[in-house]
């Protein structure tokens, strides 16, 4: 197997036709077979997939299909769906924590003067300044070192606008909200999740029975952090300093609501847009992680016989010689 950039161009436009005439026509110039094209991959747009579903006929997966007069493989950018999935589960608080980062960070980037005045905040606070840092929306990524600055610089900030004159309304009612931190030091708990999954995912050297797998430790892990209703350690011992208190027992009980339906909107969003993934769980055997079972490679023949793909009866020997290499394998570096 050989991974080549063949040809980048910037289009016209980013029509489904010209995507398409773009792909056909790149491979016909360099004399690759039509035949050979066995997948599309791309991000999950409709102009690309028609959306979740994949209905539709004006979308390039759909129309390369049409071309080919066979059916291949759909494969969305996985990293852009937990990227959704993380933006759309943070959605559902009630504190616009990403709209905050981005005020903020607007407030100071190119005022000298108010960076001058909150590094005095800083020493009167005890706290080492830092510059504070963006946040792009397209990119979670960029939100955790956002949300981590803000974090280290809670207090002098919190000081800054509550003494500010004519501070933005937004920000000052933020800082207010007895609970923000809270909300702050949840979500930095979860994007570092979903940030650690991110990376894994975009190894240059990765499969796509890795990457079904990481999704699926990324559900196991929203549902049970959703049964143990957990928050952080650092979000916990918030909280517990304001759970007691009547007058806040309104807010406490939406933050206890929105924890909730952030899990389940997480796991929801995961599941709907990972769907198409599920077909490859045939291949998840050839990562020998566990012992190989000829019924699990007798599903993987199958649907490759579905595409085309003829296998003879010879390939149950050579799995049992495999299974029984590898066992020895595994034995020997035990007994080691």
């Amino acid at each position: 197997m050989q991974l080549k950039l063949i040809k980048l161009n910037s289009l016209e436009n980013e029509t489904s036709e010209t995507i398409v005439k773009f792909c056909v026509d790149t491979l016909n110039n360099l004399n690759i077979s039509l035949h050979k094209l066995i997948a599309y991959s791309a991000d999950n747009t409709n102009t690309n997939f028609g959306g979740r579903d994949r209905h539709g006929t004006n979308n390039v997966y759909f129309k390369l299909q049409s071309i080919l007069s066979k059916d291949i493989e759909g494969i969305g950018c996985p990293a852009h769906i937990l990227h959704n999935t993380a933006s759309t589960s943070a959605d559902v608080l009630s504190v616009d924590v990403e709209s905050i980062v981005l005020k903020i960070y607007k407030y100071f980037s190119i005022f000298t003067v108010r960076n001058e005045r909150l590094k005095s905040f800083c020493e009167e606070a005890d706290v080492h300044y830092a510059n504070l840092q963006s946040h792009s929306r397209t990119r979670w990524l960029s939100l955790l070192p956002a949300i981590e600055r803000i974090l280290q610089l809670w207090e002098p900030l919190k000081n800054f606008f509550l003494e500010e004159t004519r501070p933005p309304k937004a920000i000052v009612d933020f800082f207010k909200n007895p609970l923000s931190q809270i909300y702050f030091l949840f979500l930095h708990c979860q994007t570092f999740l979903f940030e650690k999954q991110i990376k894994r995912i975009e190894k240059s050297d990765i499969t796509i029975i890795e990457v079904k797998k990481i999704i699926n430790d990324l559900e196991q892990t929203l549902s049970e952090r959703a049964e143990a209703n957990f928050l952080g350690i650092k979000t916990k011992i918030e909280y517990n300093k304001i759970k007691d208190d009547a007058q806040l027992f309104v807010s406490i009980k939406l933050f206890d609501e929105e924890v909730d339906n952030y899990y389940k909107t997480a796991r929801e969003y995961l599941q709907q847009w990972s769907n198409p993934l599920i077909k490859f769980e045939v291949f998840s055997w050839m990562d020998l992680t566990s012992s190989l079972q000829w019924q699990e490679v007798e599903k993987t023949i199958t649907y490759l016989k579905e595409k085309g793909i003829d296998i003879t009866d010879s390939c149950f020997e050579e799995i049992l010689y495999f299974k029984n290499f590898i066992d020895k394998q595994k034995f020997d570096e035990d007994w080691n």
